[in-house]
């Protein structure tokens, strides 16, 4: 068994060779590679630890030299008709996408769409990055990245508990719900050995899956995670939770490191209840803006490869 899977990671490693579109969190190596990563932090009684994709491990707050913004807390809210329309794909195509969404989940799709959280610094082996990011045609932060429309067949390896399945399950199904054209589909072994599209890796310390794949400083990570493809189109994602971590610590980073497989690549200050924010959110799952942002991300009016320039000339 432990031979097929790892058979598994190193054929996806070897079809990431010459992608192009790594769409993930956290700069490595070079401004062109990014990997997703869930940092695990301590604020201090009475919390235990927390999921935020930063550096810091004695506080949730960025680097002295940046100081930390005022988080925008609250929002202006979608009216009942930008709710129930773009719910529906057919009626949303019929209205500009100004009209659909606010004023802020546009301003905030802008900043999670682009760019990258430079923070961290890599955990992954520098060899598959690289090969994730071979020929990538623009930097990996002035891009939408996306999925095209389709299945992505998911295989879990590792020691995932019952629980940990049951929140893959749980945030797919979400997913599932948020893009119509997107559908995920979990794989047997034997499926997965001859093409997999997402790997999701339990591990621990010291654990096999781990061998060539993550540096030492894996375990101050709750999640880690890269993605790639071509032409801005995403194909593979490679993703690995800490199974050393408690269940609730567990739980965010599947929600986070699935959730930014999507495309979704950088973190802000802005709403401390998003799954996007930079520090400790104490909320699980997905915020209402996050879920704005899912969709507007999969609208078929936003292609891979656009800039902040197209879609300002699209009105948003």
């Amino acid at each position: 068994m432990r031979e097929r899977i790892a058979a598994v990671l190193a054929a996806m490693r070897r079809r990431l060779s010459n992608r192009a579109a790594l769409i993930t969190l956290v700069v490595i190596l070079t401004p062109l590679a990014i990997v997703l990563a869930s940092r695990i932090t301590d604020p201090g009684p009475p919390a235990l630890t927390e999921v935020a994709p930063t550096v810091e491990t004695s506080n949730t707050s960025p680097p002295s030299a940046t100081p930390t913004p005022e988080p925008r807390g609250q929002r202006q809210a979608p009216s009942a008709w930008q709710l129930e329309t773009r719910s529906n794909p057919e009626l949303a195509a019929r209205y500009p996408l100004a009209d659909l969404y606010t004023a802020d989940e546009i301003a905030y799709f802008k900043e999670i769409a682009f760019g990258s959280d430079t923070s961290a610094n890599s955990s992954l082996d520098p060899d598959l990055v690289r090969t994730i990011v071979e020929n990538r045609p623009a930097g990996s932060g002035d891009r939408i990245g996306k999925w095209d429309d389709g299945e992505v067949g998911y295989y879990v390896a590792g020691s995932p508990t019952a629980s940990d399945l049951a929140e893959i399950e749980s945030i797919i199904s979400k997913l599932e719900s948020l893009i119509p054209t997107l559908r995920f589909r979990a794989l047997e072994l034997s499926e997965a050995e001859v093409d997999v599209s997402m790997f999701i890796a339990f591990a621990g310390e010291n654990d096999y899956l781990l061998e060539g794949v993550v540096a030492s400083n894996w375990m101050s990570y709750a999640g880690l995670g890269g993605i790639g493809g071509d032409s801005f189109v995403i194909e593979k994602a490679v993703i690995f939770i800490n199974s050393d971590h408690p269940e609730e610590i567990r739980r965010r980073a599947i929600v986070e490191e699935i959730t930014q497989a999507l495309g979704l690549t950088n973190d802000s200050w802005w709403y401390p209840d998003s799954r996007f924010y930079q520090g400790f959110s104490i909320k699980p799952g997905l915020a209402d803006i996050d879920e704005a942002l899912i969709r507007l991300l999969y609208d078929p009016r936003i292609k891979p490869g656009m800039t902040i320039e197209d879609l300002e000339r699209m009105g948003l």
